[in-house]
């Protein structure tokens, strides 16, 4: 796919919004499977809603002894994620050591396993779907423009909040860029979105002066 002529907005999210840290959970507790046994099978999500997480899936090893560690493990894996992404306590949106966790694991439905471990030794896809993406030599990373700024904007905006330069600032944000394209090639910027958590004493002006610089 390419924009010949017209406008092309891609957004993207912080480290420390809901999508992205039920995907970085969901992904943490992909690794410490594969890290016990690299076969495992993994189908893992992420639910998060005020001080509760949810965290459940399907998974099949050789070894029952890895499933019992990894479901034991989840919830120190689930902190861990939190803090990482910069939340502290209660007043910064969620609290790593006392917010509610629920595990659900359970064990590979057998219609999944069944389509994955053919009789004739293939491995089939499982459970499947559809995603949107391409890459292209618009930017040296190999992504459109439009989603490679705004994935720079909200990198740039955890690095100073990890500085401590500016304590308003919390963890969940997003980014959208919007682009000009003529003749499938980008000529300028469009519009810029920006918007963050941040803590309720911080002033518009100061947020604002903070961003556009």
């Amino acid at each position: 796919m390419s924009v010949r002529n017209g406008l092309f907005s891609s957004e993207s999210v912080s480290e420390g919004h809901p999508d992205k840290l039920a995907d970085r959970i969901s992904d943490a507790v992909l690794d410490e499977f594969l890290r016990l046994e690299s076969t495992a099978r993994v189908a893992c999500e992420t639910l998060l809603a005020d001080q509760c997480l949810v965290v459940a899936g399907e998974f099949k090893t050789r070894d029952p002894d890895v499933f019992r560690q990894v479901r034991e493990r989840a919830v120190p894996i689930v902190a861990g994620v939190l803090r990482d992404a910069g939340y502290r306590d209660g007043a910064t949106g969620i609290d790593p050591e006392r917010c509610e966790v629920q595990v659900r694991f359970n064990g590979q439905s057998a219609d999944i396993n069944r389509g994955v471990d053919r009789a004739d030794g293939v491995i089939g896809a499982g459970d499947q779907g559809l995603m949107f993406g391409y890459a292209c030599d618009e930017t040296p990373e190999l992504m459109p423009l439009p989603i490679q700024l705004a994935h720079q904007l909200v990198e740039r905006l955890a690095a100073e909040r990890r500085t401590g330069k500016y304590p308003f600032l919390r963890p969940d944000a997003k980014s959208q860029v919007t682009v000009q394209y003529r003749e499938g090639q980008p000529v300028r910027v469009d519009a810029v979105v920006v918007s963050t958590q941040h803590s309720p004493d911080v002033t518009h002006d100061t947020l604002k002066e903070m961003i556009v610089n």
